[in-house]
């Protein structure tokens, strides 16, 4: 009787136990996180003014990490920012970071760890941003006879990364004018020439039908520079597949950030 007692508790303790194994989406912990991602957000710093970043994120799969990227603040363009930090991922994929200039955020990161939404918890902030982990090339399904297998570089097709038409769009703020946003399409040449074609609303002043011209460079680590006709010039971080980018704009006096997302061919 007691040795049947003691396995029906037995039983019960594991049907117990199971569902909350169910509910642990992320159970490999900090190894969810691993490689390098791009890393984009924006908001307000209360008292300071308005803020956008675009860059690179590396986590190291044990906790560690660093990040280069490139900010906007209230208009100071700020380049070439790296900081370290550390981080923890739950069992059920929330997680916190601190990093070295004393910033504190919450994130929650999808089972794959392919992508994560995080908040900064720093009272005066009012940021969000999200990540994107950069594949490699067997993973973003880049042919190995397409480059030289000893190649390390995530990009290592240069400008031929981004190429045809993508889905554009931004919004921020001029510092002194106000409130911007933009839509559109731009289209890529694989060679280093662009030309976009977008509806602006400046402060509430729609323009439709801009169209300017630019030029850019793919770097191998995937970021890279763009500067087009009317004078703009951005950063900004490329997939490897070429088939999503962030960007930033670098003008002094600028607080704009955007995504790009390229449209499928027809056949």
């Amino acid at each position: 009787m007691s040795k049947l007692l003691a396995s029906r508790m037995l039983s019960m303790v594991v049907f117990a136990l199971v569902p909350l194994a169910l509910n642990a989406q992320c159970t490999l912990g900090n190894a969810t996180l691993h490689g390098s991602y791009i890393v984009s957000g924006g908001g307000t710093v209360v008292g300071v003014g308005s803020l956008t970043a675009v860059g690179v994120h590396t986590w190291d799969g044990h906790g560690t990490t660093v990040a280069t990227y490139t900010a906007s603040v209230n208009g100071s363009i700020i380049s070439g920012i790296t900081v370290t930090g550390t981080y923890s991922v739950n069992a059920d994929c929330s997680g916190s970071l601190t990093e070295s200039d004393g910033s504190h955020y919450n994130f929650v990161v999808s089972p794959n760890g392919n992508s994560a939404t995080w908040i900064r918890t720093d009272a005066g902030t009012v940021l969000i941003g999200t990540e994107t982990r950069l594949k490699n090339r067997e993973e973003a399904g880049i042919p190995a006879a397409a480059v030289p297998l000893s190649s390390s570089a995530q990009c290592p097709l240069g400008n031929a990364t981004k190429h045809g038409t993508y889905l554009v769009s931004g919004t921020g703020t001029i510092v002194g004018v106000g409130p911007i946003s933009a839509a559109g399409e731009i289209t890529y040449d694989g060679q280093g020439n662009s030309m976009a074609t977008v509806t602006l609303s400046v402060n509430g002043t729609i323009h439709s039908g801009v169209t300017v011209t630019g030029t850019y460079t793919v770097n191998s680590d995937c970021t890279g520079s763009h500067s087009e006709s009317d004078g703009a010039h951005y950063d900004f971080v490329v997939t490897p597949d070429g088939n999503t980018a962030s960007w930033i704009e670098v003008d002094s006096g600028t607080v704009v950030s955007g995504t790009e997302i390229r449209l499928p061919v027809s056949r």
